[in-house]
């Protein structure tokens, strides 16, 4: 409702193809959920020791955000791409579609650690 009366669109995502209750499925979806759970984790151990290595090596605060936005753009320049900064919408909606590579997993979990624990919180 706040989105439709401040008239701001959301991402809508098609799956065209929903397989039919099975062990099988349910057998996937629990290997799925168990997968999800060691990203999950870490995810979170990374940002948690990544946070504390950019408290521990620039103890002025407001110097951390500049050396983890320096750090990005290098990322950027060194990769030649951008697709990894911000929500990264339009990944998820090409996964539905097209096999992603591991590494683009991997970087995208890379930019994000390295963007909260550098101090930048969602969306800056």
């Amino acid at each position: 409702m706040v989105t439709r009366l401040w008239q701001v669109g959301h991402t809508h995502y098609h799956i065209s193809d929903v397989p039919k209750i099975s062990i099988t499925a349910i057998l996937y979806v629990v290997a799925a959920g168990i997968i999800f759970g060691l990203c999950a984790a870490l995810f979170s151990r990374l940002l948690h020791r990544a946070t504390s290595l950019f408290k521990s090596t620039f103890s002025y605060a407001p110097l951390r955000p500049v050396i983890g936005g320096l750090i990005i753009i290098g990322l950027i320049y060194l990769l030649g791409t951008s697709k990894y900064l911000g929500l990264g919408i339009a990944g998820i909606v090409e996964a539905f579609d097209d096999q992603m590579e591991p590494q683009v997993f991997l970087l995208k979990i890379a930019f994000t650690v390295i963007t909260l624990s550098a101090g930048f919180k969602g969306g800056e």
